[in-house]
């Protein structure tokens, strides 16, 4: 059997119908919240366990993020190093030991790595976890501009500009002449750059938990607030 809905004032297919376990109705988004009234406290109580793929997907891009800040802040610290090196070898070049420099560079390259990872994880984590439950509005009939028209995801959307130019404006350092104080200047200014463009990055990590948090939540109550509002009665 096929099951036909009215979507916007049109006639949606919605594919094979699946019959509730509760109520025994036929239909095809029980896994994506359900409203059943054959038993209300039981789907209350189930609607509040992460259980459903798209909670957990949004968990798991909650701690890529997580993680991501953590790499950001490591980046600042292995930076703020590099800061203190370049200060000292461009002053007293007999100060730094080949052995340091090695150690500091082999750190930056690990964590630059792990950076890249992160962010690639996350774009893609987000993309999934927004069609996920994009999907999931639609299919409950709610307006998708309602549910996702949250300051949050435009935000987040202008971070990911904002720190692409910041990427373009803060690359290599332009470091050319035999002059060692205008070489100085030069690194020690990268090393500046570099630092604020890590903070905006975390900003923008931070965003993106932000974003996720409150989508989570408005997605949840939009789903089965009418539902807990019948139940308290």
């Amino acid at each position: 059997m096929t099951v036909w809905r009215l979507h916007e004032g049109i006639e949606v297919e919605y594919g094979p119908a699946m019959r509730c376990a509760l109520c025994e109705r036929l239909d095809v988004e029980f896994g994506d919240g359900h409203l059943c009234v054959a038993d209300r406290r039981r789907v209350v109580e189930a609607a509040s366990a992460p259980t459903s793929s798209w909670r957990v997907t949004g968990w798991v891009v909650l701690g890529i993020a997580v993680a991501y800040l953590l790499v950001c802040a490591a980046k600042i610290a292995l930076l703020l190093q590099d800061y203190d090196l370049v200060d000292r070898l461009t002053t007293d070049p007999g100060s730094v030991g080949l052995t340091e420099l090695d150690r500091l560079a082999a750190q930056e390259r690990t964590i630059g790595g792990i950076l890249q990872f992160c962010v690639l994880a996350y774009l893609i984590g987000f993309a999934v976890w927004f069609a996920m439950v994009w999907r999931v509005v639609v299919r409950n009939g709610l307006d998708p501009r309602r549910v996702f028209g949250h300051w949050t995801v435009f935000a987040f959307g202008a971070s990911i500009v904002v720190s692409v130019i910041l990427a373009a404006l803060t690359g290599d350092p332009n470091v050319t002449g035999d002059d060692l104080a205008a070489v100085r200047d030069s690194l020690l200014a990268f090393d500046r750059n570099q630092i604020i463009f890590t903070f905006a990055r975390m900003g923008v990590g931070g965003l993106l938990i932000a974003c996720v948090w409150v989508l989570q939540r408005r997605v949840r109550s939009s789903i089965f607030g009418p539902l807990e509002a019948l139940v308290q009665l």
